[in-house]
C-alpha cells in the first residue's frame, strides 16, 4: 500500500528557521521538583518506590508525577528512562485508583458531615466496597504466612434477615473476600493497614477428631456468614 502511493514533489527546505515547540511545564520526580518531594514515596528511582501506597502518598494533595511522551523531557535518558516512564505509568493506573479510593474514604471518616465531591478534579470515582465497625478480635500466628488478625465488622446490608443457609449462599455467590483479596483498613485518626485475605481453615484453625483421620474446623474459625449481624474473616499484612 506505502509503494503504491504518489510521491509528493520535493519543497525546498528554508534554512536558518527554527520551528514552534509546544511543551508542557513538568513538575520532576522527588528531590528534582521544584517544589520539593511529594510525600515519603516519592523517589527520582523507581526502585525505592513502595508498590502500595504509604500513608502520606494517599495523604498528599499534590499530583504525581507522569512523565510524558517526549522523551527528552524525561529525567532519565535511553533504556532506564523507558523503563520507568512505563513502570510510573502501569503503577498509576492499577494502584492509583487504589490510592484515590482509600484517599476519599479517609476524607469521608474526618468529614463525616461534608457534602459534594471528594474526589480530585477530572478523577473517575472508584468503584468500591465498604465493610464498616471494623474491628480486629485476635491475633494468631501461622508457619506460611507469619502474623494474622481476625476482623470483624457489620454484615452488608444485603444479607440482614436472611437465614444462616442463605447468608453462605450469598457470600459464595458474591466471591468477595475470597483469599489473596487486598484490603484496606482505614479510620479516622488516619490509621492506613493494608492486608490480605487468608484461607480461614488454615491449620492454626483446624483441630483432628482423635476418632478418625478427619479435621474439623473449631468454633472460632472466621466465618462470613455465620452470625446475623457480624462477619469475619482472616488476614495478614500485605507487602
Amino acid at each position: 500500500i506505502g509503494s503504491s502511493l504518489p510521491l509528493a514533489p520535493a519543497q525546498p527546505t528554508p534554512q536558518n528557521l527554527l520551528s514552534a515547540a509546544f511543551e508542557l511545564s513538568q513538575d520532576l520526580p522527588g528531590e528534582l521538583s521544584i517544589n520539593g518531594i511529594r510525600h515519603d514515596n516519592d523517589h527520582t528511582s523507581i526502585s525505592d518506590i513502595q508498590i502500595l501506597p504509604t500513608a502520606q502518598e494517599i495523604a498528599s494533595m499534590r499530583q504525581e508525577y507522569l512523565p510524558l511522551i517526549d522523551s527528552a523531557q524525561h529525567h532519565l535518558s535511553g533504556l532506564a528512562g523507558l523503563l520507568d516512564r512505563q513502570f510510573r505509568l502501569l503503577r498509576e493506573d492499577t494502584v492509583g485508583q487504589l490510592r484515590d479510593a482509600v484517599r476519599e474514604e479517609v476524607t469521608r471518616l474526618e468529614h463525616p458531615n461534608r457534602k459534594g465531591p471528594t474526589t480530585h478534579q477530572g478523577q473517575q470515582g472508584v468503584r468500591k466496597l465498604i465493610y464498616y465497625n471494623v474491628c480486629f478480635s485476635r491475633m494468631c500466628i501461622d508457619r506460611g504466612k507469619g502474623l494474622q488478625v481476625v476482623a470483624e465488622f457489620d454484615q452488608p446490608p444485603q444479607v440482614k434477615n436472611k437465614s444462616t443457609k442463605q447468608r453462605e449462599e450469598w457470600w459464595k455467590g458474591s466471591r468477595l473476600l475470597q483469599p489473596d483479596s487486598l484490603v484496606c483498613f482505614v479510620s479516622s485518626n488516619r490509621k492506613i493497614i493494608f492486608l490480605s485475605v487468608c484461607d480461614s481453615i488454615s491449620p492454626v484453625h483446624r483441630k483432628k477428631d482423635p476418632n478418625s483421620d478427619q479435621k474439623i474446623i473449631s468454633d472460632d474459625t472466621p466465618s462470613l456468614f455465620r452470625q446475623a449481624t457480624r462477619a469475619s474473616v482472616l488476614l495478614a499484612m500485605a507487602e
